[in-house]
Parts: structure tokens; C-alpha cells; sequence
């Protein structure tokens, strides 16, 4: 209903005022809002009618022209792929629906994404099972970005070494070391033997493991890493077998362990591990930083709970006695704990690859299958929480024990 400039003209409707009113639709004239729709019910919901159609159409022109975009696309592809006798697309009109409703899916999970809403919760079925899929045989860690450890990116430059052999690192990146550590002669009055060395490196094996399987912040989750730890480290969960005749036992070791359900991954991460381990063992403050880092994890005042919390309490003073070993002993073992180390990572990527290679082969034969073991992958900036999928793909067909317990 629009208002009428001219007021000359007597209302059609009662015929007393004069008009001020026009109908959009018929161009009747009126005084009132009474007599607008006094006039014809049927012409008010007639001009109703056409705005809602017309708003309709307006929002439906982006997504027809999207649908014909498609539909063009896909008759291109099919032209490409020799037509529907040579294997191209039989019903275009469908293969451009299913894309148009993929690409709006995608786009709803991606605007769930941008505002840290996304979680499993959003994901179908089918999707969860795709999602799934691709974790267990490793197709999504191009697609994310890997967080540098902080032993990589921490320059030797900031550390600075202190009177009573332990360091002071400046950089803000790089852990602190333990407070007050006291020197070995205060904790034992024996003379430990050479081989604690390979005790250390089984430690810092199962740290660098544990650190990247966080995504380089275990203390974010210090209750998991610390358990992780434990299951890890034969030293410090007081296994038995904590004492190491060379290198390659003790990364042995720590190999075999992390074939159980709370820490397996695949062979691709074991090898990544490997290659932290040998990078942590570039300098001489380093293992000492990560010993204490390793030793707040299993310190942490919430992790002491239940059952566990003796054995945490222990592992940690094991920490603690190792961290000070090496203060003490670091420039008379570093080289030769290299050398061996070098060596022992050497023979355990060799072995990896080659059981990679004949696994490739299996499936060759055997038709695709998924990779051995389970893949935990934490999306720590998701919905602000920390979620934990733990994938169980098909077993591999030389199940039993871990690929590197054959080394």
C-alpha cells in the first residue's frame, strides 16, 4: 500500500474522505487502512503472495545457477571420459545433485571448523567411518601441520651451563630444568655403572615418543603422558628388564612396548620417533632439559591419583636420579652414547623398512588392507576441548608381537 500524493481524489471505498492511499496491485484508492483492505481480501493476499514468491525466487537464482555450473562441469567430464558408452557418468542430472549437496556438506563442516565447533558429534556415520579410514592408514598427516619439538627449534645459544652442572635455559621454549637438583653423591653413594647410559636413552626413547604422539605438549595432558610413560619405559614402570646391555636393547625396548593399545600407532610413526630421538641427543643440555620436562610430567600434582600414584611417585624420582647422572656425566659419555645410538637407530629404520616393503608386497597380493595396529590422533583446538580417537583397523596378518621385537 503506497501512499497517495495527491489528496484531490474521494476514496473508492466509503466515498467520505479523501483518498490517500493507492493499492500496489489494482491501483485502488483509499483513505484508511479499514477500507484498503475492505476493498478485496483477494487482491491483499494476491500482492502478498507475489512479494513471498518473488523473495523465494531470489533466494533460489544462487543455488540454480551453482546446480547449472555443476551440471556443466559434469557433462564436460563425461564428454572427457567418452560418454555413457565409455564409461563416463549415465545420469548427469544425479551426479550434479550428489555434487551440489557434497560441496554444501563440506562447506557446513568447514564453517563448524572456522568457528572451533566441529566435533565427532557432527559427523555421520559414514563420515565417522571415512574419517576413521584415512587416520588408521595415515592419508591425513599431510593435511596437518606438524609441530616442531622444542629441542629443533631452541638455539644451543640460550643455554647456559651453571657451576653445579646443570643448565639455565633463557628461551622460553625449552623446558626448566629441575629445580635444586641435587648432584649424584647426594643420592647414591654407589658408583653407577656405565651402562645407566643406555637406562638414559631408554628414557629419552620413550619421551620423544610420547611427545610426539601429544603433539610436542604432553603437560597440556599430563596424566595420559604420564601413563603413556609408564607403559614405555621398562626403567621406570620398574619392569625387570630395565637394565640394557647396548643401545639397541633399550630402544628395543621401548619398540616392543608401544605395541600395546595405549600407545600403538604404526611403523611410519615408531621411525618419526626414532628421528626425534637421534635430534635430542644433538648437545649435551638437551637430554638433561628433557629429563626434567619428563620428570614434571610424572611430578604433576593431578597425576598422583588412585592406585597409580605410588608408581608415578617413583618413576618420578627415577627421573630425577637420571637427570642428575647425566649433569654429571654428560661430557664423558655424550660421544660414545651417540655413536651407539646413531647405530642402534640405523639397524631399527632399517628393519622398519624393510617389514614396510614387505607389507606392500602382502597387500599386492592379498588385496589393500589397513595398517597394523591403532592410530590415537589428538585434536587438542577442537571445540576448545581435547578429543582422542583411537582407531582399531583389520589386524595385520603377522599378528602377535611388535614388528621391531624381530630386530
Amino acid at each position: 500500500m503506497e501512499l497517495d500524493g495527491g489528496l484531490s481524489r474521494v476514496c473508492s471505498v466509503c466515498a467520505r474522505e479523501f483518498a490517500k492511499y493507492t493499492c500496489p496491485r489494482c491501483a485502488v484508492q483509499s483513505c484508511s487502512l479499514a477500507c484498503y483492505r475492505t476493498h478485496g481480501a483477494a487482491c491483499t493476499d494476491a500482492f502478498q503472495r507475489d512479494q513471498a514468491q518473488s523473495a523465494a525466487r531470489a533466494e533460489c537464482a544462487p543455488a540454480k545457477d551453482e546446480m547449472e555450473d555443476i551440471l556443466r562441469r559434469v557433462r564436460a567430464q563425461t564428454l572427457d571420459d567418452g560418454g555413457p558408452d565409455g564409461g563416463g557418468s549415465s545420469d548427469p542430472v544425479a551426479e550434479a545433485a550428489a555434487a551440489l549437496a557434497h560441496e554444501r556438506r563440506v562447506h557446513a563442516l568447514q564453517a563448524l571448523a572456522s568457528a572451533g565447533q566441529l566435533g565427532k558429534i557432527d559427523l555421520s556415520a559414514d563420515e565417522m567411518l571415512d574419517f576413521e579410514r584415512h587416520v588408521a592408514n595415515g592419508s591425513l598427516a599431510r593435511h596437518l601441520e606438524r609441530t616442531v619439538p622444542w629441542w629443533a627449534v631452541v638455539p644451543a645459544s640460550s643455554v647456559e651451563r651453571l657451576a653445579d652442572g646443570t643448565y639455565l635455559a633463557r628461551d622460553t621454549r625449552a623446558p626448566r630444568m629441575i629445580d635444586a637438583l641435587p648432584p649424584i653423591s647426594e643420592l647414591t653413594s654407589r658408583t653407577p655403572p656405565a651402562a645407566m647410559r643406555f637406562v638414559v636413552l631408554e628414557l629419552l626413547g620413550a619421551y620423544a615418543y610420547v611427545h610426539r604422539l601429544f603433539d610436542c605438549d604432553p603437560s597440556a595432558d599430563a596424566a595420559d603422558a604420564a601413563a603413556c610413560l609408564l607403559q614405555l619405559s621398562a626403567a621406570l614402570s620398574g619392569d625387570e628388564r630395565g637394565a640394557f646391555a647396548n643401545a639397541q636393547a633399550a630402544l628395543g625396548s621401548v619398540c616392543e612396548r608401544c605395541a600395546h593399545p595405549l600407545t600403538r600407532t604404526s611403523r611410519e610413526f615408531t621411525a618419526a620417533s626414532l628421528t626425534d630421538l637421534r635430534a635430542l641427543l644433538g648437545a649435551a643440555h638437551l637430554p638433561a632439559l628433557a629429563l626434567s620436562d619428563l620428570h614434571g610430567i610424572l611430578g604433576a600434582r593431578h597425576v598422583h591419583k588412585g592406585a597409580r600414584g605410588i608408581s608415578l611417585q617413583l618413576a618420578a624420582r627415577k627421573a630425577l636420579f637420571l637427570a642428575s647422572w647425566w649433569c654429571s656425566h654428560a661430557d664423558s659419555t655424550l660421544s660414545a652414547t651417540c655413536a651407539e645410538l646413531d647405530a642402534a637407530v640405523g639397524a631399527h629404520l632399517a628393519a622398519l623398512s624393510s617389514l614396510a616393503h614387505d607389507e606392500a608386497a602382502l597387500r599386492r597380493q592379498t588385496g589393500p588392507q589397513l595398517g597394523s595396529g591403532s592410530v590415537r590422533l589428538s585434536l587438542n583446538r577442537l571445540g576448545g576441548t581435547r578429543a582422542a580417537f583411537v582407531v582399531e583397523p583389520l589386524p595385520s596378518p603377522n599378528t602377535g608381537a611388535h614388528p621391531l621385537a624381530q630386530v
